[in-house]
């Protein structure tokens, strides 16, 4: 499968960071899991800290998703 997208770019790139850790991921790393070339991902992402910074703030919000649509009906109790 091909990458085409910004999100499709952080969302293999969550899999990798979930297998790997930081550290361990390369660019190069980041790129084959994507299905394109180095510079494939450098052009939405020109460092790796922005990929997981992308893949984090995602991440993190989707977390909190659920908690805000559970709140909401008990607020209007």
């Amino acid at each position: 499968m091909i990458i085409t997208n910004r999100e499709e770019v952080i969302d293999k790139a969550f899999g990798v960071f979930v297998r790997m850790n930081y550290e361990k991921a390369s660019i190069i790393t980041l790129a084959k899991a994507c299905g394109v070339t180095k510079t494939g991902i450098v052009y939405y992402f020109p460092h790796k800290l922005d990929l997981f910074m992308a893949v984090a703030d995602k991440y993190v919000l989707q977390m909190h998703e659920p908690e805000n649509k559970f709140a909401a009906p008990a607020d209007t109790l």
